[in-house]
């Protein structure tokens, strides 16, 4: 799309420059409300270990052009994906994406809901030149269990509600965009549309029981804890649990008190789930039965491996997806290679232009960049990778820098940083952006990557 950017570049600068003059002129006042911040984290046990979420203070401000453009991409993205998700399930698709039988038998399981529930987070870069402020490129999906919106939620409601920042909102008005109104409002149409094919699941309240499901010793335990909280305040019967807390008995599935469980919130990974299938079986068993609403599902999995963005490039792909759709698509996704003998020359020659990723990895693991490696170490690399199996080749995205104020220990003073910017969605509608900022290029939180609260400025139309 051919957009003229500027006015909405000069309102993110000038927005962004307003709030570092507030620091300015108050450093020693922010510093301390920025303290004050820290600590209120703390006490709500927002926290990655045992330190509290890497939360900056100013804010990540985004024009609402920007944002509108960019949901509206995604929304016809996901929109794909929610299309594409039960052709993914025949085997054929599934062996060309790696997964083994084991996998592949709980994809397959045939209990799934419609197209239409799945809670995804796109992760990207969206450009900051001047010609081209609109483009995003994404290079992975996550749709298996993303994580982390109550956290950013709630650090966002927090420093929000500071002195320097209502004096901010005051001269630059907009909002941010809160991910759990729209998590909650969304479980419940997942709800009534497996309750519209499984009638006989009806409950005496009207409101579905929900679990919310992972291992008890993640360190994101806290998150289901305050997602569990906004439920049990609407009136959803709501606890967190174990996998291994649950069983299936007289045709449904219960937790430790006995009483049946209606949906689950599966915030456990399927590999992970897949490692312990002892621990896990009472989830599989009931999905079989259809005695559960699982959210998401299983059928969700192919949708977040990254040998689905090199499928996207393949002429098979035209077996599965329109023109049309393949066009918005590659548009979209950097050109990425499922990494094979056939190709290893390509990736070794071309070393400067590609990304090593597991194509079924997370948190930044196994990552390897061909323009920071020495010629003997990425050959090393690409040779390991392709011995191991399941790795892909992913175009080299040029990312994206800003500017923003960082408390250095005697005044504010601007730092760049490089940044993500990684919207939740719910189906096909893009709900909530997330932004990860770091001085490096390995923008993950659990890397040294900081987060945001996103400021999108309301339309000066």
């Amino acid at each position: 799309m051919n957009c003229d950017w500027s006015a909405a570049l000069t309102a993110e600068s000038e927005a962004q420059e307003s709030f570092h003059q507030l620091l300015s002129n108050n450093p020693l006042d922010a510093q301390a409300e920025f303290k004050q911040v820290r600590q209120q984290l703390v006490e709500q046990r927002l926290l990655f270990g045992d330190k509290p979420v890497p939360m900056i203070f100013p804010p990540f401000v985004l024009s609402s052009q920007r944002w509108n453009q960019l949901a509206a991409s995604l929304d016809e993205l996901n929109s794909v994906l929610e299309r594409l998700e039960p052709k993914l399930q025949d085997s054929k698709w599934l062996d060309w994406l790696g997964f083994d039988p084991a996998e592949q038998k709980w994809i397959q399981i045939e209990h799934q809901i419609r197209p239409g529930q799945t809670i995804s987070r796109v992760d990207g870069f969206l450009s900051e030149d001047p010609d081209n402020a609109g483009e995003y490129q994404i290079v992975e999906l996550n749709i298996d269990s993303p994580g982390g919106a109550a956290f950013l939620d709630i650090s966002s409601e927090i420093v929000c509600e500071t002195d320097l920042w209502s004096e901010f909102k005051k001269s630059n008005p907009g909002r941010t965009i809160p991910f759990r109104p729209a998590l909650y409002d969304h479980l419940e149409k997942v709800w009534q549309s497996f309750l519209a094919e499984n009638p006989e699941l009806s409950s005496p309240t009207g409101k579905p029981r929900i679990a919310i499901v992972d291992w008890v010793t993640v360190s994101t335990h806290r998150e289901f804890e305050l997602i569990a909280q906004g439920l049990s305040a609407l009136g959803y019967d709501t606890l967190v649990a174990d996998p291994r807390e649950l069983s299936f008995s007289l045709g449904r599935l219960r937790c430790y008190d006995g009483k049946p469980i209606d949906m689950v919130y599966r915030r456990v990974l399927v590999e992970d789930m897949l490692r312990d299938p002892a621990g896990s079986r009472a989830i599989v068993e009931a999905c079989q039965a259809r005695a559960v609403c699982l959210v998401n599902s299983f059928a969700s999995k192919p949708l977040t491996v990254k040998s689905l963005l090199a499928l996207f490039h393949e002429p098979e792909a035209e077996d599965l997806l329109s023109s049309s759709d393949l066009e918005k698509i590659r548009e979209l996704v950097p050109l990425t290679l499922k990494l094979t003998e056939k190709n290893q020359d390509q990736v070794l020659r071309e070393q400067e232009r590609f990304v090593l990723k597991p194509a079924d990895g997370w948190g930044a693991q196994g990552l390897y960049l061909g323009w920071r490696c020495t010629r003997e170490e990425w050959s090393e690399h690409v040779k390991r990778s392709l011995a191991v199996g399941g790795y892909v080749a992913q175009d080299r995205v040029p990312i994206p820098k800003r500017s923003l104020p960082t408390w250095t220990g005697k005044q504010w003073e601007c730092f760049s940083y490089m940044f993500d910017l990684s919207p939740y969605g719910l189906a096909d509608k893009s709900v909530s952006p997330l932004v990860r900022l770091s001085p490096s290029e390995v923008l993950n939180v659990k890397r040294g990557a900081q987060i945001a609260a996103v400021w999108v400025l309301d339309d000066q139309n």
